[in-house]
């Protein structure tokens, strides 16, 4: 497999720290489009993906783990089952984000990570940041159903699903995010609902 593919997996997956199925999977199988099923070509694989990135004084940026990486030669893309990933900004609080299945387009330059897509970090003052995005179907399946595109070359990752952010000082919530991973802005874009802690500091 190419380390190429690794890397830029493991730079995508970096990017999304900041309802819809598809159709390709059920549960951990993989499914192909009607189009290929005929011919579809599984040219490689990976069974418990595990890529870690360095910075250059030798501290963990970040780790990456899959159940599973399986590419398809005709529509060159990847599918992913369960993929995690934790993101350092410090060596003491790394984000985890994780999501039940995930996608990379061709040539690496897009990913979408699909259902229960969540993040959560204990931040340096001992409180808790995180988020989810998608919503359950019905009372009875307990999947949030949601999924999230990010642009590795726009530095830029957008969702149309509900999302909620918590922080110790309070909750955000709404329909859609964007977030612009290179000035480090998220807009919640429609429904926005803000709930404050009483008695905590903003950080």
């Amino acid at each position: 497999m190419s380390k190429s593919l690794l890397y830029k997996l493991g730079i995508l997956l970096l990017l999304i720290m900041v309802v819809a199925v598809f159709e390709y999977f059920d549960d951990d199988t993989l499914k192909i489009d009607s189009k290929y099923k005929k011919d579809a070509t599984i040219d490689y694989f990976a069974d418990d993906l595990d890529v870690t990135q360095y910075k250059t004084d030798g501290s963990v940026d970040y780790n990456i783990t899959s159940d599973k990486l399986t590419h398809v030669q005709e529509k060159d893309i990847s599918y992913l089952v369960k993929p995690k990933a934790l993101l350092y900004k410090n060596q003491t609080s790394p984000w985890q984000i994780t999501s039940n299945k995930g996608e990379v387009g061709p040539k690496g330059d897009t990913i979408v990570l699909i259902n229960d897509v969540k993040g959560i970090q204990a931040d340096e003052k001992g409180g808790v940041n995180s988020f989810e995005i998608g919503q359950q179907a019905n009372d009875t399946d307990p999947v949030k159903y949601g999924k999230v595109n990010v642009y590795a070359n726009k530095k830029y990752a957008e969702s149309n699903d509900y999302v909620i952010f918590n922080a110790p000082d309070g909750q955000t919530s709404g329909n859609g995010v964007k977030a612009h991973m290179d000035t480090n802005q998220i807009e919640i874009l429609s429904n926005v609902k803000t709930k404050i802690n009483r008695g905590q500091n903003a950080n």
